[in-house]
């Protein structure tokens, strides 16, 4: 079954951070065969409990390979770099597909 990563983004305070942490983190996200489905740039309405200022979600081969990813060396290596930018909420969940 798929492994879909979905993030909510509550807050950001350092743009610069975060542009380039998603220039180091979008090739890891690629090599462990995640696909974006939803990007922050588009529209959301949240409409129950606490607005937030965006979301995220990627699709992976299976909830092991989101796993993997996540745990890589390559992606702490990003991850390091969006420390302190952003206030946000990660869940790797698997799917039904």
């Amino acid at each position: 079954m798929a492994g879909y990563l979905i993030v909510t983004i509550q807050s950001i305070s350092d743009l610069e951070k975060i542009q380039a942490y998603r220039q180091q983190a979008w090739p890891t996200i690629e090599k462990y065969g995640g696909e974006s489905l939803v990007t922050p740039r588009g529209q959301h309405k949240f409409t129950e409990g606490e607005p937030a200022a965006g979301m995220v979600v990627y699709r992976f081969p299976s909830y092991e390979k989101a796993v993997q990813w996540y745990n890589s060396p390559e992606y702490q290596a990003a991850k390091a770099i969006r420390e302190g930018a952003a206030d946000i909420r990660v869940v790797i969940t698997e799917g039904t597909d």
